[in-house]
């Protein structure tokens, strides 16, 4: 037998009444298939139509391609499912709802109960119900609300008990908390990440007794605050 085309090599012969021919695409261009044709030899032939009784046999496979008709090349395939995927998550890790915080070595938190209350838009006790990995080195932190003294603007039921709601923390190690563990929770809303716990929030392990100090201190103003109108909420 005598390749032809691409990669083609010697006569192949066979020194039995059998020969394998394993026919192999790289994809990289297809056409109709494959063809191919042999030659009987008598035994003790050394080159190839030496003999006179050489029959030619009947084709293996099927045509090739017609002559003159360009090959089909194989389109590149779609991305699957699983590739759209890392993209997407490689996407949101860049995002800008992903900041970039500096994590310190050490949790510290400064201040008193009550300026850190004036200072922060959203103050709520609450239990953790879970802690998940993400987006970014963070955390995302959900919570049953026990209590809310301070919304930050968020549409929250009154009484809010039970009500879920997430946070996301951008140091995984500050503030500490733990799952199944309540606290009073001094954080921040923010318009394009909503709530946010930065590691040097007001995190302290709730105790019933906090209720009053938070209704009362909901109910005064705070020093650098103007003062607000008739009706309004802090």
């Amino acid at each position: 037998m005598t390749p032809r085309g691409r990669g083609s090599s010697a006569v192949t012969q066979s020194r039995g009444n059998e020969l394998l021919v394993q026919f192999v695409s790289d994809l990289s261009v297809t056409a109709d298939g494959f063809s191919a044709s042999y030659r009987t030899l008598p035994q003790g032939t050394a080159k190839e139509g030496a003999g006179k009784n050489a029959q030619p046999g009947p084709p293996l496979l099927g045509p090739g391609p017609k002559p003159g008709a360009p090959p089909k090349v194989k389109p590149e395939p779609p991305p699957t499912e699983k590739s759209k995927d890392s993209l997407e998550a490689k996407a949101t890790l860049k995002g800008p709802d992903v900041p970039s915080v500096t994590c310190p070595k050490q949790c510290r938190r400064t201040g008193t109960l009550q300026s850190n209350f004036c200072t922060s838009n959203l103050v709520v006790t609450a239990t953790v119900k879970s802690m998940v990995r993400g987006p970014g080195e963070g955390l995302t932190v959900t919570v049953s609300l026990i209590g809310a003294y301070k919304t930050g603007g968020l549409d929250l039921p009154s009484p809010p008990t039970d009500t879920s709601l997430k946070f996301y923390v951008p140091c995984k190690q500050c503030p500490p908390m733990k799952k199944g563990a309540s606290y009073l929770l001094m954080g921040q809303v923010e318009e394009n990440r909503g709530p946010i716990l930065p590691p040097e929030s007001f995190v302290v392990l709730y105790r019933p007794n906090q209720d009053q100090i938070l209704t009362n201190l909901s109910k005064r103003r705070c020093p650098s605050q103007p003062v607000l109108a008739a009706g309004s909420q802090a």
